[in-house]
C-alpha cells in the first residue's frame, strides 16, 4: 500500500511527480517509433514534433542578440554563476507564423520549462497549468508565466532550458 498523503507539502510533491509523468507520456506517446517506416528513428521523433527545427549560427544576428540579452538580464543579486548559451535552435511549429503574423508589440521575454515538457511543448506549444498543479517558485501563478530577466526563469526550473519567443536556448 503507497504511504498516505497527510501534509500539503506531500500532495505538491505528488502533484509534481504526476506532472512530470504526463510530460514523460506525451514525449513518449510523440516519439513513439514506427519499425515498419524506412525513416530511422531521429528523423521520426523530430517529424512527430510537427515543427521544423533550426540550429542558429554564433555569428548571427538573432544569437548575437539572445546572447546580448542573456548577459544583460543576469540580475546583480545572481552573480554565484555565470550563464553561457550551449545552442540556440529556431522553432517553427505548423501554423504558428500565420496566428502570430499580426500580432504588434512584440518583445523579448524568458520562458523556462522542465525538460520532460519539452517534447510536449514544442508539439502543442505553451499550456497554462492546471488549478492544483503546484507553483515553481513563491509566485504561484496558474497563467503562462513570461520574465524579463533570463535569470529568474533558470533559479525557478529544474532543468536549464529556457524559450525565447520562438527561440530555444539550452543553458
Amino acid at each position: 500500500t503507497p504511504p498516505l498523503i497527510k501534509t500539503i507539502q506531500q500532495l505538491k510533491h505528488e502533484i509534481e511527480l504526476l506532472e512530470a509523468l504526463d510530460g514523460i507520456e506525451i514525449a513518449f506517446t510523440t516519439l513513439n517509433t514506427d519499425p515498419n517506416t524506412r525513416l530511422n528513428p531521429i528523423d521520426q521523433h523530430y517529424e512527430q514534433l510537427k515543427c521544423k527545427l533550426y540550429s542558429i549560427e554564433k555569428n548571427e544576428d538573432i544569437y548575437i542578440l539572445i546572447d546580448k540579452y542573456l548577459q544583460s538580464t543576469h540580475a546583480s543579486t545572481h552573480q554565484q554563476y555565470k550563464m553561457e548559451i550551449e545552442h540556440v535552435f529556431k522553432v517553427e511549429r505548423e501554423n504558428e507564423n500565420t496566428l502570430f503574423k499580426d500580432v504588434g508589440n512584440k518583445m523579448l521575454l524568458w520562458h523556462g520549462s522542465r525538460l520532460a515538457n519539452f517534447a510536449g511543448i514544442m508539439r502543442q506549444g505553451l499550456r497554462i497549468a492546471p488549478p492544483e498543479a503546484p507553483g515553481v517558485s513563491k509566485i504561484n501563478l496558474k497563467f503562462i508565466y513570461y520574465e524579463c530577466k533570463c535569470v529568474e526563469n533558470v533559479n525557478n526550473q529544474q532543468s536549464r532550458i529556457v524559450f525565447k519567443q520562438q527561440e530555444i536556448l539550452r543553458i
